[in-house]
């Protein structure tokens, strides 16, 4: 296994991960939108949607149970899926929006990525902070009733 459950720091990384393909599947959704020039209204973006939407439900339960859990050993079917469809549409904005990405400028969009990484990871970094500060207080209120 590469994400160890037991280890706090790789459980961590795991699910800044998640967040991470979160945001590609968000951004070729846009890129989509925009190189093929479709409208929001476009019955294929619609679909596109739903589609993605239905896959990623248990795709997401399987790479956090996958994350968090020891007993689970593997990823599941459902989240390679998600995986491959996610690089297939990445690999498919790259492919036909070269003439767009040629007019572009790399140092704004390299900034962007780092900028939405760090507050990816800081976000994810603050809820973990949250719960293990509750859990404290919990654990406390918990032992001051038993008295």
């Amino acid at each position: 296994r590469w994400v160890d459950p037991n280890s706090t720091h790789r459980r961590f990384f795991g699910i800044c991960q998640l967040v991470l393909y979160w945001q590609i599947c968000e951004l070729n959704t846009f890129f989509l939108k925009h190189i093929f020039e479709m409208p929001p209204t476009h019955p294929l973006v619609i679909w596109r949607l739903a589609f993605v939407g239905i896959i990623v439900a248990p795709s997401v339960r399987q790479f956090y149970m996958y994350v968090t859990d020891p007993g689970c050993k593997r990823l599941g079917t459902q989240c390679w899926v998600y995986g491959a469809i996610m690089a297939a549409e990445a690999l498919l904005c790259i492919k036909n929006g070269k003439e767009l990405f040629s007019h572009t400028q790399a140092t704004n969009i390299i900034v962007w990525l780092l900028i939405q990484s760090i507050m990816s990871i800081l976000c994810v970094f603050g809820c973990y902070t949250y719960a293990k500060y509750f859990q404290v207080i919990l654990w406390e209120i918990r032992s001051s009733l038993r008295i």
